[in-house]
């Protein structure tokens, strides 16, 4: 939490009461997903705007982007859980919860709370496939013959 009392105040042009705050760099991010030069112009902004944004975290705002958890087949054990399907490629990205996950994919079973099948697509995709019935049920609720056929189609 800021403490924006520390800061001193003076009166602008117009006879308005405002922070004088250096131009340091020190960035914070704010409750709105701003980032702010520092804790004083955070306040600053709040004097002036009439708003109470808070200090979420020091530094840069990060930019999230929302994940389509759907695109990833899932299937349900024998316990009737139900979990992901994914991939071992390593693409990492960054959760909401400051881990790296190794793709999202994890990203995805890690939310969701289940269990997840790491699949080995690293080989894929193929230009043909074996006729061995090995099943994987998507969530598209398609079921996939075997994993050369399930790999293909997520790669």
């Amino acid at each position: 939490q800021v403490d924006c009392s520390t800061y001193p105040n003076t009166t602008n042009e117009e006879g308005k009461e405002v922070l004088a705050c250096t131009k340091s760099l020190s960035p914070v991010c704010g409750s709105d997903g701003v980032t702010y030069s520092n804790e004083c112009l955070l306040c600053a902004y709040n004097i002036e705007y009439g708003t109470n944004v808070s200090k979420d975290y020091d530094g840069e705002c990060k930019e999230f982007v929302p994940v389509d958890c759907n695109r990833y087949p899932n299937m349900t054990n024998e316990e009737g859980k139900v979990g992901l399907l994914c991939d071992k490629a390593l693409s990492p990205v960054c959760g909401t919860d400051g881990v790296t996950y190794d793709n999202e994919c994890l990203l995805c079973a890690h939310n969701l709370l289940g269990f997840f099948l790491q699949v080995d697509c690293s080989d894929y995709p193929k230009p043909a496939c074996s006729l061995d019935y090995m099943p994987l049920c998507g969530s598209d609720s398609k079921t996939y013959s075997n994993k050369c056929n399930f790999c293909n189609a997520v790669v």
